[in-house]
């Protein structure tokens, strides 16, 4: 999101410095709380948020997968919440700085900020329901993942630009963020049919039947919200 700094209005400002300190405190819990640390697979997931930073794959309509999105919930698929959290924020940055461009700080405050909180929250609540380890667990952990990582992201941006704007944030959310949902979730489910391919090639079909309408319905939601 593109936050014009010196077009802020004080109360914007405020939620961005509360929203930066509570995330740093919230960062560091998510580092303390992971006992075990693979330092090459963290690495990985890195190298893939900042290389998918500024991708995303058009789905047709005017429906599209963020790849940062995806490098993202990978990370908290397999690793643990300090590693996804630490992924998502230089994935983040990698968003913010552009090359040969000016570093907005109340621009990379907020992304972080936004970013911290949606994937603590998304890892903690993915590892909550996939602790069974069989593939429905999996199956409802990666729908409710995507489903808080959409919420946590939506939300945020939200609130700044109602903010910003001194409108509704609930009617800017409505408008432009609410019909983004099937996307992440296609993300999510997407995910999980490669993890499960890798594992069991039997799954493919089913989750290939779930997954097309999921992306049918977010082409004619879409699709509806410009008409």
């Amino acid at each position: 999101m593109n936050i014009k700094s010196h077009s802020l209005p004080a109360k914007a400002k405020v939620a961005i410095l509360v929203f930066s300190l509570a995330a740093i405190t919230v960062a560091a819990l998510s580092v303390i709380s992971q006992q075990q640390w693979s330092l090459g697979r963290s690495a990985l997931f890195l190298v893939l948020a900042v290389a998918t930073a500024r991708n995303k794959v058009e789905l047709g309509g005017t429906s599209s997968v963020s790849l940062l999105t995806s490098a993202v919930l990978l990370a908290v698929m397999l690793d643990g919440p300090g590693a996804a959290v630490l992924v998502a924020i230089c994935g983040a940055l990698a968003q913010t700085i552009k090359p040969y461009g000016k570093l907005v700080i109340h621009q990379a405050l907020f992304n972080c900020s936004m970013i911290t909180f949606t994937v603590a929250g998304t890892s903690v609540v993915y590892h909550f329901i996939a602790r069974r380890q069989d593939f429905s667990a999996a199956l409802l952990a990666i729908l409710v993942a995507s489903m808080i990582y959409f919420l946590g992201n939506s939300a945020f941006v939200a609130t700044i630009v109602g903010l910003s704007e001194n409108i509704s944030i609930i009617r800017v959310w409505r408008d432009h963020f609410a019909n983004t949902a099937p996307s992440f979730l296609i993300a999510g489910m997407l995910l999980l049919t490669m993890y499960q391919v890798l594992s069991n090639p039997v799954m493919l079909l089913l989750l290939a039947a779930m997954i097309y309408p999921v992306y049918y319905s977010s082409i004619r939601l879409a699709s509806r919200q410009l008409a």
